[in-house]
């Protein structure tokens, strides 16, 4: 019920200033703090004992919750999970110690199913103050609330809370339609009659009359309002609102003014916004309503003079890889300017996108130096967390013209027309692009989408009722011709039939570091969950046979300035604990000091003293009026 990836940005306060994280093997981007940073204990808990899991239980099963990989240490996709989930497609998608399954047809993944109506996984028999029935609202519901409160929806919570509008404060008001609008519990607005509008507490007379924008030059003849005495107009696509007309849109640079259009990558930018300003600052700006924050793709193509974090760059952080495995060498900083020569539009600050890695951070970018790296400061992931973040932090919304979007780095023209799913079975005002030049359509009962027609769904006739271990209510369609059936326990589907597999056979029963776990890869595969700090290791891994495995079986963190501890992370990974002010360093798995080369002494306006800070990360004292700059890694002048 909680929108995180579509609610998140418009309210969350973030700091760029100490929040900066320092848990990659190589040096950060940044780190524009001085402060002591603090480290969570990442120690492991005491694995259960053997008796309390259950005995020879499927890890796919179905019925399950979504899985944790701490719970199994095994790749949450590995042995495919939505394999029998119904109306699965089987495609898995592992994310941030969770997974979902891609879902056939008109279903989508909530929980943990492929459900077809929101109301399907309701819980509004559990909101006080709910009548229990729920209402589908497009992949989510909300809740029928008792008379006198109203359903409620913020970053945090779903639920009904007394309405503002018991009473109905809106009869008899001046200009009124008579109808009430909660809001929150003490606010609401008034609907008003024609040619007038809410404005707090009060109907007032729009600035919007009926031919504000119908006479203008390339407007769309929408008026939209921004206070008692001021209007703008919507525009077609090359043209914004200036205030008095449909302007051309200039192209940006440093000069530039806002919005201006990049024609390079066929963005437009708008100027440039605090967080805590957000629900306010971009909407209606030029004159346009479908203002975005950037993903780190789109932030990133304003980058110019740095060669590895521009778009094509060694940096391998974009819109459609954000997970730590992007980030390399080529995302750090090239030097520090003041003078905006990093960015198209001349900007030196730190700006945000709505990008997240696995971790769940936001990936950002700094124009003072050229550099990607990202934020921990995302207050909107434990409200229980007080990360003091001040609202420091600075954005610029983007939007690709109407009828484009953003795909290889620039906007290119969408699929969708108004005739593109007007075919049989299908509703034809539903399309949703897929990429610039496929789409996908929402068909009707019983038919599924191939990809370029609405077909019948080939489960319609339950084929599974004839095939021998399988259940004959649950049939998967798989694409045009074929369907897959959910087999019995210890039974796989081979294309065609449930065909036995080695866990009838119990083989993790007598395999050392293994609890009796089985779950069928194949006819001839299969793979067991292991006990903590152990994986499993197939003959794809360095170790022979099928067994489980412990890479810190050999002891490898007997190592210099290590405290000796071993975290598993893998099969093949490991991280040994290092002495302070020592970090981990896994390429060449050592205990590093960057202070040991001292690096200080390079510089000719420092000391030469050297700071060892925890992580990828030192500081050195500077002499007379220089201070160090954490970014550039150099004493600046003051």
């Amino acid at each position: 019920m909680k929108k995180f990836f579509m609610i998140f940005i418009l309210t969350a306060i973030f700091s760029v200033s100490g929040c900066w994280n320092n848990a990659y093997p190589k040096p950060e981007a940044f780190n524009d703090t001085d402060g002591t940073e603090s480290v969570s204990d990442n120690d492991a808990d005491e694995s259960e004992d053997l008796e309390s899991l259950p005995d020879n239980d499927s890890v796919n099963d179905t019925d399950n919750d979504i899985v944790s990989d701490e719970d199994i240490f095994i790749d949450l996709c590995e042995n495919n999970p939505c394999i029998g989930i119904e109306h699965s497609t089987e495609e898995c998608f592992a994310s941030n110690g969770s997974y979902r399954c891609g879902c056939e047809g008109d279903y989508f993944w909530y929980d943990s199913a492929c459900i077809l109506d929101p109301c399907d996984m309701n819980k509004c028999g559990e909101i006080e103050d709910s009548t229990g029935e729920c209402i589908p609202k497009g992949h989510d519901y909300i809740c029928k609330c008792e008379e006198d409160f109203f359903w409620y929806e913020s970053q945090y919570t779903s639920t009904c809370i007394l309405s503002s509008c018991r009473g109905n404060p809106c009869n008899g008001k001046e200009n009124s339609s008579g109808e009430c609008i909660p809001l929150t519990s003490d606010s609401h607005e008034c609907k008003c009659i024609e040619n007038y509008y809410w404005n707090e507490n009060a109907c007032i007379p729009s600035p919007c009359k009926s031919d504000s924008c119908s006479k203008i030059e390339n407007a769309t003849g929408e008026c939209i309002v921004i206070n008692p005495n001021q209007y703008s107009c919507s525009c077609k696509n090359g043209y914004f609102w200036n205030g008095e007309e449909c302007a051309s849109m200039p192209e940006c640079s440093k000069k530039s003014g806002n919005p201006c259009k990049d024609s390079s990558t066929g963005l437009i930018w708008s100027s440039m916004q605090l967080t805590s300003l957000y629900n306010a600052s971009c909407k209606n700006e030029g004159g346009f309503y479908d203002w975005h924050v950037p993903s780190i793709g789109e932030l990133r193509s304003l980058i110019v003079g740095c060669p590895g974090t521009m778009p094509g760059g060694s940096c391998g952080v974009d819109t459609q890889c954000t997970n730590s495995d992007c980030y390399t060498e080529g995302c750090q900083s090239c030097d520090y300017s003041s003078d905006g020569r990093y960015s198209k539009l001349g900007d030196t600050e730190l700006l945000l996108s709505f990008s997240m890695d696995e971790e769940t951070y936001l990936w950002i970018a700094a124009f003072s130096s050229g550099g990607i790296g990202r934020t921990q400061c995302p207050a909107f992931l434990n409200i229980e967390v007080n990360y003091n973040c001040e609202p420091e932090s600075k954005f610029r919304c983007a939007r690709c013209e109407e009828g484009y979007l953003w795909e290889n780095d620039k906007c290119v023209k969408s699929p969708c027309t108004q005739k593109s799913c007007d075919i049989p079975h299908s509703d034809p005002g539903w399309c949703v692009p897929e990429s610039g030049t496929t789409f996908r359509c929402k068909c009707k009962k019983d038919y599924v989408w191939n990809g370029s027609e609405c077909i019948l769904n080939p489960c319609f006739y339950k084929p599974c009722k004839e095939i021998p271990h399988a259940d004959p209510d649950r049939c998967y369609y798989n694409n045009e011709t074929t369907f897959q059936c959910q087999c019995d326990k210890n039974y796989i589907w081979n294309g065609s039939a449930c065909a036995p597999s080695k866990c009838l056979e119990e083989p993790c029963k007598d395999i050392p570091h293994a609890y009796n776990i089985c779950t069928p890869l194949g006819e001839d595969k299969y793979s067991c969950a292991c006990i903590e700090s152990f994986e499993w290791g197939a003959e794809s891994y360095a170790w022979d046979g099928e067994k489980c495995v412990s890479p810190c079986d050999s002891k490898p963190c007997e190592i210099p300035n290590s405290d000796g501890k071993c975290d598993v992370q893998t099969a093949e990974i490991y991280i040994c604990g290092c002495k302070y002010p020592y970090y981990w360093d896994s390429d060449s798995r050592k205990c590093v000091n960057l202070c040991d080369d001292n690096p200080c002494s390079k510089d000719e306006h420092s000391t030469g003293q050297c700071y060892s800070k925890y992580g990828p990360d030192y500081t050195c004292e500077c002499i007379g009026n220089y201070y160090w700059g954490a970014s550039s890694k150099k004493c600046l002048p003051n």
